[in-house]
Parts: C-alpha cells; structure tokens; sequence
C-alpha cells in the first residue's frame, strides 16, 4: 500500500509503506529538488516547521539543499540557523550556496566562524571557496585556505582540491605559489599538467612553461590535445619553429592530427613563423575546415607579405560558403592597407556596413581606420572614425597613427587632447605617436608637456617610451635633454642610438656624432645601417676620411654594401665630400643598385670640387640609364652649365625642365635664370625671369647680378629698385651684388645710399662683405681718404682681403704712401703672402722707386 502526503496542492506518493514519517518527508523533498519548484518548496518548509521536522538533521539538511537549490538563501540561511546540529554537510549547502548566487563576504564569513571552532569542511566546500578567492582575486583569502587545506593535509586526499588551489594561485598572478603546491602533490594527472602550464603561458612565462613541458615528457605523461595546443601556441609566440615541428611530430604519433583545434593552431604556428608553404599544406589536407583556418591562412599570408593570395583567400573562403568574422574582416583590411588597395578597402568597407559591423565592432573601426590612412585617405579615416558608435584607446590610436603616417601632425595632437578630453587614457603607443608628431614639427613647449605627463604615470622607464622621447629631443636640437634620457634609459637601443645620432649630425655637431658612434660601438649596440649611415655623414661634415674608412671596414663586414643602397650612397658622399673622388667613383661603381639619390650624391661631389664636365657627364649616364631625375639633380645640372659657360647643355636641360612641367619651380627657375645670365644669354634669361609663377629674393638676386655682371651696372641698380616696389625683402647676399654693381659702375653716392639703408630700412647689419665692396668701390674711384676712413669705423679688424685690394687701388692710381701704409699692415697681418709683396713691387715699379722696398 501506498503512503500519501500532500501539502497545499503538492502531491507525492512515497514507495515504501514502511517507511518513516522523515524518510517520506526527505522523498518529497528530493522530489521537489529536482522540479526545482519555490513555491512547493516554501509549502514543504510551512509543514516541516508545523511538524517540528525543519530542526532535525537529516530533514534540515535536505530542506536546506532544495532552498539552495531555488535560489533562496535568505531561507536557506534561516533554516540553518534552526537546525539543532549544524553538520559538515549543512555548513557545505550553505557556503557553496552563497558562493553559487555571488554572496562571497556571506561565504566566507560563515568559513570564519566554522574555522574559529575549528570544525571539519567537505573538499566540495574547499573547492568552491578556493573558487571564490578566485573570484575575488584575493590571495591573502586563497593562501589562508591553502594553509589550512596543508595543516589538515586534505591536498592529497582529493585532486579536486589541488586542482582548484593550482587555479586559484595561477589566476591571481601568484605563480610561484602555484609551483609550490604542484610540487606538493603525489599524484599528478594530465589535467594537472595542462593547469600549470597554461597558466604559465597565459601569464607571458613562455621559459617557464616549456621547462614545465620538458619535465612533463621526462615524467613519461603522454600529452593531449590540450597539452598540445598550449605549447605550440608558445611556440608562435617565440617564433620557434623548431620545437613546433617536434610537437607536429608527436601530434602524428599520438593521432591527435583529427582534433581540429589542434591542426588550427599548427596552421597558426606555421603561418605566424613564416612558414607559409608548411600552412598552407596544412590547409589544404584539413578535413573539416572552419572561419578559424581560413583566418589563419589569411593572416599568414598577411605576415609574409603575400597580400593578393590574402584577399584571394577572402573571396574563396566566401564562394565556399564560410561568413566571415569580426577577424576576418580586420586580416583583410590590413592586406589592403598592406597593398594601399583602396578599391579592395571601399568594397570590404560596404561589405562590413551591410552586415551591421562597423558601428558596433571597434576592432573592424580600427582596422578601417588605419586601412584609408595607409592608402593616403586620411579624410575617409576621420569620417569611418566620427562614424562609430564607440571609440576605445586602439580606435583612438590608429587616427593619431594615421595623421602621423600621413604627415598631419597638428591635426594628431590635437586628436590627442581630444581623446584626453572625453576621458580615454593615453597608451603607450598613444603618448609614443604624439611624441614623434611634437619632433616633426620641432614644438618643444608641446614635447615637455608630453614628457612631464609620462613622469607622472612612471613610464618614462620603459623603452619604447624612453626612446620616443630621445628622437623628440633630438629633432627639436634639444640635444643635451636627448643625451640624458640615452644615457640614463636607452642606450643598448639602436631605435634610441640611431635618433641621437642623428639629432647631432644633423643639427650640425659630428664631432658629437662621431663620439656618440664610438660609444655604441664599445657598448656593443647594433651598428644597424642607419647608424652608419649618419655615422658617413658626420664624417663627411668634418671631412674625416680615415674615420671614414674605418667605417667602411664596418659596413663590408656586416654585408651592407651589397644590399643597402642608402649606405652606399653615404659612403659615396663621405669620400666625394673629403676630395677623394676616385675613391668615391669606385665605391659608385661597385654598387649592385644606384638609385637617384647615389647619382646625385656622386654628381654634387664633383661640382663642389669643381669637376663641372665629369658632374655634366653623370647627368648624361643617368638619362640613358633610364633614372627619372628630380628637381635637384636638374639644379646641379644647371649649376655645373653655369660654371663652364656650357649654354648649349644648359639649354638641353632647360627643355627637359620643360618636359617634366617643373619649370614653374622657383627655385629651379632661379637655376635657369643664373645659367642663362652667366652665359651671357640675358634675354634668355629675362625671358625665364618673367615667366615664373612668383619671384623671391633668389631669383632677383640671379638676374642682378647677371646684369651687374656684364658692366649693366645701371639696369642692375633699376632693377633692385623694381624688386623694391614689388614688395620682395632683400637679404643680406642680395645688398652684395647691389654693392658690387655700385663698384663695377663707379656709383659711389649709390653705395653709401645703399650701405645706409641696408639697417634703417631692412634691418640688415652691413657685414665684413658689404664693407669691402663699398672700400674697393672707394679705391677704385681714388678716394683713399674714404677707403681710410670706412677701414678705421667699421666694426670689423681689416682682412687681406681689404689690404689686397686697398694694394690693387694704389697700384691703379699711383697712390704710392697709402700703399705703403695698406702694405705695412697687410705684412703685419701675414708677413709669408707673397701676393703683397707683388702688389708694392708693382707700386714702386710704375713710380721707377724699386730700390726702397
């Protein structure tokens, strides 16, 4: 027969007539349970506390699982607190239970006084409050339970404890802990082994994993997948392709080659090590193929720089019948920005938008953003960016990357203040783009401020931060701020080496450069080739040939020569610029690749030293080479035409300026102007002159003085008073060749008139140069009183070249005591000239007087 027992509508019929009272209620119970029913649960609890069944143990216990089990712990903690014995199992319902719904403080509050009373807890329990510390990442809370989990020696009693101790530490950070108790434990599973490692790897311990590894094989702990995927997951990370292969071997072996996600990450491990034909192998053999293969085919593609069989694969992954993710879309974007493929980047944009992505996906906003910078779209970067629903640092970073890439650096600080303003902290590699955009436009006010933020957040330290703001420095001439934060942060960094360097030789201190090589190289930095290519720079400036050589030796024994073109253009330059020109010819001709830059390079050599035919004939070479020339291999055409009077190659470049369209160039027209003028071609040259677009100082300065120049003093002097009305303000060389026409012509008013309103009305200080034009002038017109006179007031100490023409003059007008005078201090300044001597022997030889010299 049948018991039944029914309580307001809950019916349950027990199986056993025999049974008691409480066996039938704890039936019901777990009846209840399992329908997971509050209100039935609250209907049992009224008739268990009607029936004074609710405070005894077994009864208790199960009314306290069910309201656990419901969800409520407001009752399961009144039913607690009535039962007449609280066993382990009781206190274990209701901690787990606690834990369970996220009342943590409850938990651990009820462990409190259970281990005040030093009373026994299940492993469950323990389990569930190492859980909790996890949760709570407190690991003073999980190493209290450790200590009391070793005190009672429960870690070897049951692998659930240890496994859940392992966790706790891993993830709070506390890896060492973690050893420790892995170490403790007699018996350690596979599981075990995989904990530790991941944790190892997921914390950036790659060391320290594979030694986990390696002990694990000593052991004789056969891997699995698991095991597998962890270990060649660090084997991307560090590029090792070696051990990825003996994974790959033990894979096979093992015939773990069907776990998809085990032949997923070896195609990532192969693709990441640019082993792209071992991926696409894999690829290929892959029996079920998923988004995430296809992703990792793209990628490695992308990282091997084969960009057009990334975006085949994108178009064949989707004919097959795979959707692309998120990721998928951001590998694609980069191949484009990759390629610059604009168009690609415009369908793979509608594409995005059509799905719904690009507003609510910062990943593919990012990747969009920074694809339109790379193509040079700047505008359609800023518009994808406005157009986002949300922005987080990495949508902020590739805008401001972007206006740098693209050269907009105003528009990136000001991105940055921006991005500060609606409260998104700066990165690292914000702070390091905003940097190099404060050196690009030498805004040093910007820079420090920049710096005195990075002190703030302590970030200074870190290299990428450190060498940032050593190449800011050094850009803005600031270079004894960029040598502090070198030495004091950066020096073993070639990023770092290379911008200091840099800063000195092109700010004009190679003496500094050439210290600061000489530095790295005793500290062992890596002499990479930008290096020594400013290093060749510095040493041209100070026309170091030998110091040159000694680097030379440096770049043939690192292989640049070969296949660097920039260093060898600077090694060209280094010798062409310390007058060994032969030697610079080698050095060109045993180049594998000459570029526009080595051709001009050799070319500017032999016209500073005036080798004009051997300059002219490179200009040749390089135009039946096929080498497209620039406007300043053109200029230094025309320049070496202007030294030799070549008129007929200076015009054969004029029309080739005119074929490229760059004879609207100023200053290649100024070119144009000076070689016509110095050919005597003046009409060629004015004609030139009215031509182009706008004039500048240059330009009127070479028609000047090619006026000036064939004895047209006036039409020079008319002309400067032209440039006047026309608003363009002289300088300083320009009043030379004014102050010369005045000589040539004998125009002495002029040339007062001229020296007085160089510093009233243009505030030019007449130089060393100015006086001796307007001195000569007043020689050569025999007004010696004049010449004294400007010699004893100018604020300069009388040169040779002064005495040397004051000698000419006296010579020219028989002024036989003011030579004498202008010879005594000429032999005071350099008694060894022997031109002075000449020019008084000359003197008393017109005058018949040789005797008295």
């Amino acid at each position: 027969m049948l018991a039944k027992f029914t309580t307001k509508g809950l019916c349950l019929e027990s199986s056993v007539s025999t049974w008691s009272p409480i066996d039938n209620i704890t039936y019901m119970l777990d009846k209840c349970r399992s329908v997971k029913n509050l209100e039935h649960a609250l209907n049992l609890h009224a008739y268990m506390s009607a029936n004074g069944l609710d405070s005894q143990t077994l009864p208790g216990n199960h009314l306290l699982s069910l309201m656990v089990e419901v969800g409520s712990m407001s009752y399961a903690q009144k039913i607690f607190e009535k039962l007449v014995y609280q066993d382990e199992e009781s206190r274990s319902f209701l901690i787990s239970g606690y834990i369970k719904y996220g009342q943590l403080q409850p938990a651990f509050a009820l462990y409190q006084k259970i281990e005040d009373r030093k009373l026994y807890l299940s492993a469950c329990t323990f389990v569930a409050l190492l859980k909790a510390s996890t949760k709570l990442e407190n690991l003073e809370k999980g190493d209290r339970l450790c200590f009391k989990i070793l005190s009672e020696g429960l870690l070897n009693r049951d692998a659930s404890i240890g496994k859940a101790l392992i966790d706790m530490y891993i993830k709070c950070g506390a890896l060492v802990q973690a050893q420790e108790v892995f170490d403790k434990i007699l018996i350690k599973d596979i599981t075990l082994w995989n904990l530790l490692l991941a944790g190892y790897a997921n914390h950036g311990c790659e060391k320290e994993a594979l030694k986990c590894f390696m002990e694990m094989q000593q052991e004789g702990i056969p891997s699995d997948a698991a095991t597998c995927v962890c270990i060649l997951k660090i084997c991307s990370i560090r590029k090792d392709l070696g051990l990825g292969q003996e994974v790959h071997v033990k894979i096979i072996f093992q015939g773990l080659e069907v776990d998809c996600y085990v032949y997923n990450t070896l195609l990532d491990l192969y693709a990441k090590c640019n082993s792209i034909h071992d991926a696409q192998w894999i690829f290929d053999n892959l029996d079920a193929k998923c988004v995430v293969s296809w992703n990792a085919l793209i990628s490695g593609h992308n990282n091997c720089k084969n960009i057009k069989k990334s975006l085949q694969y994108l178009e064949q992954m989707k004919e097959e019948g795979f959707l692309p993710q998120a990721v998928t879309f951001v590998l694609s974007l980069k191949a484009c920005g990759m390629a610059c493929d604009i168009n690609k980047g415009r369908h793979l944009h509608c594409e995005v938008s059509s799905l719904s992505l690009l507003g609510s996906n910062m990943f593919i906003g990012s990747a969009m953003i920074d694809m339109y910078a790379k193509c040079g779209d700047i505008v359609k970067s800023r518009e994808v960016f406005d157009s986002l629903l949300s922005r987080n640092v990495v949508s902020w970073n590739s805008l401001i990357t972007g206006y740098v890439e693209c050269r907009f650096f105003e528009e990136a600080l000001e991105c940055t203040e921006q991005m500060q303003c609606e409260g998104v902290s700066q990165s690292n590699v914000t702070l390091v783009c905003s940097l190099k955009a404060c050196g690009s436009i030498r805004s040093a006010s910007k820079g420090h401020m920049l710096h005195t933020e990075i002190i703030k957040k302590g970030l200074e330290g870190e290299l990428v931060i450190s060498s940032a703001l050593v190449d800011f420095y050094s850009k803005c001439g600031l270079l004894a701020e960029a040598k502090i934060m070198f030495e004091k942060y950066s020096m073993q960094d070639e990023i770092a080496c290379t911008s200091l360097l840099t800063g000195y030789e092109e700010n004009g201190y190679p003496e500094e450069a050439l210290l600061c090589y000489e530095k790295m190289a005793g500290e062992s930095v890596n002499l990479g080739a930008i290096i020594l290519t400013c290093t060749l720079k510095a040493c041209a400036s100070m026309r170091d040939v030998n110091k040159g050589q000694e680097i030379y030796a440096e770049i043939a024994r690192k292989g640049f020569f070969e296949k660097n073109v920039l260093v060898g253009s600077a090694l060209v330059h280094m010798y062409a610029k310390c007058g060994h020109l032969n030697k610079a010819k080698e050095i060109f001709d045993e180049l594998h690749d000459r570029d526009l830059v080595t051709w001009t390079t050799l070319m500017d050599g032999y016209l500073e030293h005036g080798n004009d035919k051997e300059a002219l004939s490179c200009l040749e070479k390089m135009h039946q080479a096929g080498i497209p020339l620039d406007a300043l291999t053109l200029v230094l055409g025309l320049k070496a035409c202007t030294t030799i009077g070549a008129a007929d190659e200076g015009q054969a470049i004029h029309a080739q300026i005119e074929r490229l369209g760059l004879e609207q160039d100023t200053v290649i027209g100024s070119s144009i102007v000076a070689m016509y003028a110095k050919c005597g071609h003046l009409v060629d040259a004015w004609y030139v002159f009215n031509k182009l677009p706008a004039t500048d100082v240059v330009s009127w300065g070479e028609i000047i003085a090619a006026y000036a120049d064939l004895g047209e003093s006036k039409c020079a002097l008319d002309l400067f008073t032209l440039m006047l009305e026309e608003a363009v303000k002289p300088d300083p060389v320009l009043f030379v060749t004014v102050l010369n026409a005045c000589s040539h012509g004998g125009c002495i008013d002029e040339s007062e008139f001229y020296l007085l309103r160089m510093w009233t009305e243009h505030g030019i200080v007449p130089n060393f140069e100015h006086h001796i034009c307007v001195i000569d002038l007043y020689c050569r017109a025999g007004q010696s009183e004049k010449a004294i006179f400007m010699i004893e007031k100018m604020p300069f100490h009388p040169s040779l070249v002064i005495w040397h023409a004051v000698l000419a003059a006296c010579r020219r007008w028989g002024d036989v005591d003011f030579g004498k005078d202008a010879f005594d201090h000429a032999v005071d300044l350099d008694c060894e000239d022997v031109s002075i001597y000449v020019l008084m022997y000359n003197i008393y030889g017109d005058e018949g007087i040789h005797s008295r010299l």
